[in-house]
C-alpha cells in the first residue's frame, strides 16, 4: 500500500508540474502563435538520447520499455506500428483506447501525447506533453525500442 500511495503522489506532483507546463506554453503561444511549430511538427525531428531522459523523467514512473514488462501502463516498447490497446502483457487498457484501434506511428503518437483524452476520449492517459521539442524527442527515443 505504501508502494502504491508514493506511486499516487509521484503522478499527482508529475501531473501538476506538466499542468503548470502547459499552461505556460498556451500563454506563449496566444503572444506568439507564428513562432510556435504547428501540431505534427514534433516528429520532424527527435533528440533520441532527450528523450530517453524525459522517458524516465515523466514516463518511466507509469511504463516501461521492456516488452514483457507492463507497469501501472504498457510496456511502450516496440510501440511504432503496434496497434493501440495492443500490448499483451497488459490487462489495464481503456476501452477506449482498445477500440481506438490506432497504428502507433510518429505522426499518431505527436497527436495523442499533445491531447490523450481529445484524442481517445475515456483514455486512462491524461498527462499530455504540451511542448513539440519534446514529444519529438519521446518519440524518436520511443522508435529506437523493440
Amino acid at each position: 500500500m505504501k508502494k502504491t500511495t508514493s506511486a499516487i503522489i509521484a503522478i499527482i506532483t508529475l501531473a501538476a508540474a506538466i499542468g503548470a507546463e502547459a499552461a505556460t506554453a498556451k500563454k506563449v503561444r496566444a503572444q506568439t502563435p507564428s513562432a510556435v511549430p504547428a501540431a505534427g511538427a514534433a516528429t520532424a525531428a527527435g533528440d533520441a538520447v532527450r528523450g530517453k531522459t524525459l522517458f524516465t523523467q515523466r514516463c518511466g514512473i507509469c511504463h516501461s520499455t521492456d516488452p514483457a514488462e507492463a507497469m501501472q501502463g504498457p510496456s511502450l516498447g516496440g510501440l511504432i506500428g503496434r496497434k493501440s490497446g495492443g500490448e499483451s502483457h497488459f490487462a489495464g487498457y481503456s476501452k477506449a483506447l482498445t477500440a481506438a484501434a490506432i497504428t502507433w506511428s510518429p505522426a499518431t503518437l505527436d497527436g495523442f501525447l499533445e491531447a490523450p483524452t481529445k484524442v481517445v476520449p475515456g483514455t486512462m492517459m491524461v498527462i499530455a506533453s504540451a511542448q513539440p521539442k519534446d514529444r519529438a524527442d519521446l518519440i524518436a527515443y520511443l522508435a529506437t525500442v523493440k
